[in-house]
């Protein structure tokens, strides 16, 4: 892929700066995990972090971005955001429609982007102030138990299971901060981090599933975005949950999503549900594979199981084009009519 220029003189019109992919020099380490036996969570990966992205791909981070202008590009975006996120008051408690509504999506996704980004920031500076703006956030999401200023606001259902994605994006949120800051954290810090996961997260889970909700059969977001915040959930506390909140519910997320959120991409990998849908589920289904990957050393089918999940980025290219995302269909106030193969 092809670094453009960005200035809007000739040079606009040179040749594009191409990373030579053969070069080992730019190349991820090998993964050193196996697991001991079946891959789950009684043989999970000894070392963390767990989700998403190892300790091994963390420190060869630095000597690849010398050679690999992408990598350097993204870190510099990440650190910019991290910094301008660390600067603002933590995120606002406010519900869109009411609790059955949009619920608390946008604050929970403000909260999951804020503790990736200062999470990361950490990994790569090892600036102890990242630590403390991530607890921050998670105090403050802790604290919308006590909110009551927002009507309907459930003080024992605080990051809102009626609208289960906002649930999920909160879990996955805590998880990564559990995960990834896992030996900066004090005990008290852990047992705070991991209960709110188990009693706003997991357990709320498990009731989706005893409940027969309908995003367990829907091929679409929700199952994905749903599905994910669980299995993240449960990796993220093993070994250190004696409460037993994963022991069915862990396989059963995984057994679910297998079912419906790897067959978001249609048979000719577009996806039915619009853009920013499959973005939201895709972003879902990576987060969960790569996760279950790293911290199993398998990824339980979800990679593999739509034999079309490979054209899935094609649609990526052509909803984007060469200038911006061609927002068709459910994505907010400007609509578009269309089908998914149109």
């Amino acid at each position: 892929m092809p670094v453009y220029p960005s200035t809007t003189d000739t040079a606009a019109y040179g040749p594009p700066t191409v990373v030579n992919a053969n070069n080992p020099s730019i190349n991820w380490p090998q993964d050193s995990f196996t697991p001991s036996g079946e891959p789950g969570l009684a043989n999970i990966r000894p070392d963390r972090p767990r989700l998403i992205a190892g300790k091994y791909k963390i420190q060869a981070l630095p000597t690849l971005m010398q050679g690999d202008p992408y990598l350097k590009q993204w870190d510099d975006i990440i650190m910019k955001n991290a910094t301008f996120y660390k600067d603002q008051p933590s995120v606002v408690h406010v519900f869109d429609g009411g609790p059955s509504g949009s619920g608390i999506l946008d604050p929970a996704r403000e909260v999951k982007q804020r503790i990736k980004h200062f999470a990361y920031a950490y990994l790569k500076t090892s600036d102890t102030s990242w630590i403390d703006a991530t607890y921050r956030e998670l105090q403050n999401a802790i604290s919308w138990a006590d909110d009551t200023s927002q009507a309907g606001n459930d003080p024992t259902d605080p990051w809102n299971s009626a609208h289960f994605l906002d649930t999920a994006e909160l879990t996955a949120a805590f998880a990564i901060a559990y995960d990834w800051l896992y030996d900066h954290w004090s005990d008290d810090q852990k047992n705070t981090i991991r209960t709110s996961i188990i009693n706003f997260g997991l357990a709320k889970g498990a009731a989706q599933y005893a409940q027969n909700s309908f995003w367990l059969r829907a091929h679409g977001n929700w199952n994905c975005v749903s599905n994910s915040g669980i299995v993240m959930g449960c990796l993220a506390i093993q070994g250190d949950d004696t409460t037993g909140a994963c022991n069915t519910l862990f396989m059963q997320a995984i057994n679910n999503a297998n079912a419906n959120c790897a067959f978001v991409p249609t048979p000719n990998g577009s996806g039915a549900e619009t853009p920013n849908y499959w973005y939201f589920a895709m972003t879902g289904w990576a987060e969960m594979a790569s996760s279950l990957m790293l911290s199993t050393g398998s990824d339980f089918g979800i990679v593999q199981n739509n034999p079309s999940f490979n054209l899935t980025a094609l649609y990526h290219m052509y909803v984007t084009g060469m200038t911006s995302l061609f927002d068709y269909g459910d994505h907010g106030p400007n609509k578009f009519s269309t089908t998914d193969t149109s």
